[in-house]
């Protein structure tokens, strides 16, 4: 059996998708796992967190030992694939949350920043599982600095993050493509040496909108 990825086309995403879980209304995905076309208009204010309103996760993203999702996030997000075989084909379309929200953040203890998402759509849509896993691998790509890097704890993991930078940039085949890449520096990326395998978000005592993400 063929294995199914998940495709980010520009257009496959809409700019305000729909604001609830709707799992058993949306069919198994039979060929590639591509979102639907969906939307409809919001207001800016529309995914403003309510005081008092609890906030849940989106199953897709939720922290376990067994994630609905498998990702590298060292690849793109085009790599990502189900892990289980009925999960929806439009689940990258769904609200990251519930109820949605327009921003989050998201940190991690192997990394010195804050990874801020923020809709993909027009102004008014809300935060999407999409826009989550795409926004970690594009904060994950920005260069390190060289006070960054030298504010690693020890020369030893300096080391590690060094190593790191030099095996991700060798993955490629063409000799000019890895020159090309060791052009660029070390990447935010190459602070999580190898553990670099999605396993969810959890929430954290910041409040409804900071989530910490687990590798492993």
């Amino acid at each position: 059996m063929s294995e199914r990825h998940v495709h980010f086309a520009a257009d496959a995403y809409p700019p305000t998708p729909s604001p609830t879980y709707s799992y058993s209304s949306l069919p198994s995905p039979g060929g590639p796992f591509t979102p639907p076309s969906l939307g409809f208009s919001r207001s800016p204010r529309a995914y403003a967190p309510l005081p008092g309103i609890p906030i849940k996760l989106n199953p897709a993203l939720g922290c376990s030992q067994s994630p609905l999702l498998n990702y590298n996030v060292s690849f793109p997000p085009s790599t990502i694939t189900p892990n289980i075989p009925s999960l929806p084909a439009g689940v990258l379309a769904e609200p990251a949350t519930h109820p949605p929200v327009g921003r989050l953040e998201i940190i991690c203890p192997l990394l010195p920043w804050r990874i801020t998402i923020t809709p993909s759509g027009k102004p008014g849509s809300c935060v999407t599982v999409a826009d989550v896993l795409t926004g970690i691998y594009t904060k994950l790509r920005l260069s390190v600095t060289d006070g960054e890097f030298h504010s690693l704890p020890t020369r030893d993991a300096q080391r590690i993050v060094n190593d790191t930078y030099r095996r991700r940039c060798s993955r490629n085949r063409d000799p000019r493509a890895i020159q090309l890449e060791e052009s660029k520096g070390v990447k935010r990326v190459d602070f999580l040496a190898e553990r670099t395998q999605f396993m969810g978000l959890s929430a954290t005592p910041g409040g409804p909108d900071v989530w910490e993400l687990s590798l492993s």
